[in-house]
């Protein structure tokens, strides 16, 4: 008997959304890779200098928002756990949709929220 291999294999290349912003003087990189079907699948976050407590800060929450939409979490209820944190950098963004922030984690979940929920999910959520 021979075994035939499917001819559907694994995406390759992903499109993803890159987000270069400044907060509170702090360049930050927001890459949200997405699933075939559009919503959001796995997060990187990088800022600061290798090393440093902000870029560790950095890398451990775009992990955990990972392994969360992973898991299969809603993005409404990421946006609303993460939304209003506050601690440094915090202030005025370069991003013109998202104008002022609380935090790192606060900018990441209103990035969600305005790329991936409608209008009426996000008056829900206060954003």
């Amino acid at each position: 008997m021979i075994e035939t291999v499917s001819s559907v294999q694994p995406a390759r290349t992903r499109a993803s959304r890159v987000h270069d912003v400044e907060i509170g003087g702090a360049h930050v990189t927001l890459t949200i890779g997405e699933l075939p079907d559009g919503r959001p699948g796995e997060v990187f976050l990088h800022g600061g200098k290798q090393g440093s407590t902000f870029a560790g800060l950095c890398d451990t929450v775009g992990i955990s928002v990972s392994l969360a939409l992973q898991h299969h979490t809603p993005v409404a209820e990421i946006a609303h756990r993460l939304a209003n944190h506050r601690y440094e950098p915090a202030g005025a963004t370069t991003d013109p949709e998202i104008p002022q922030v609380t935090s790192v984690s606060d900018y990441l979940a209103r990035r969600l929220a305005r790329d991936y929920l409608s209008a009426a999910d996000r008056r829900e959520l206060g954003m």
